[in-house]
């Protein structure tokens, strides 16, 4: 069997066939990539958008007790976590009762979700919640700063400059 094209005619026939199979594997790479990032936006969007919101305006009396409760629940549910806290340290204080401490100083703008304690040196407390506006979380900050009982009181910029939409963050070390 023999061939009729000659040989340059061959040559540029192999090479068309290479560009159209570096074109399609290129478009094919490509559009694949492009579903990967579209499958990936919903995470983006929940680290970088948080759906967690202070509610706005004024709350209604029923709001109120409603946000009272909610708040004696969580103090009494963060007595109960930490009470065996207590036994393992030998200070004076218990962590439970500057927990306690820290969270009776909150603004009525506040709400604490939750707080942990890590025994070390120095000793350390966080505190996560919400605020209703980034005013509160400063004022937060700035009533446990003064208290004499906490060494050291932290919150990330991003939480004073609301870039968190009221959710924040609040680190206090001291000897207790």
């Amino acid at each position: 069997m023999s061939n009729i094209l000659p040989p340059e005619a061959l040559a540029r026939i192999r090479s068309s066939l290479w560009v159209k199979f570096i074109l399609a594997t290129g478009l094919v790479l490509s559009g694949a990539a492009v579903a990967g990032i579209i499958s990936l936006m919903p995470a983006f969007f929940l680290v970088y958008f948080p759906h967690v919101a202070p509610a706005e305006g004024p709350a209604s009396s029923t709001e109120n007790e409603t946000q009272r409760r909610a708040d004696q629940d969580t103090a009494m549910r963060i007595r109960t976590l930490l009470t065996e806290v207590t036994v393992i340290t030998d200070k004076k204080v218990s962590p439970v009762e500057m927990i306690a401490e820290a969270y009776a100083l909150k603004p009525a703008g506040v709400t604490v979700g939750g707080a942990t304690y890590t025994k070390g040196t120095p000793n350390t407390i966080t505190l996560v919640g919400v605020a209703k506006t980034r005013d509160d979380v400063g004022a937060f900050r700035d009533v446990l700063a003064k208290d004499a009982r906490f060494e050291k009181v932290s919150v990330p910029v991003a939480a004073l400059v609301g870039a968190l939409e009221g959710n924040f963050t609040i680190t206090i070390s001291g000897q207790f």
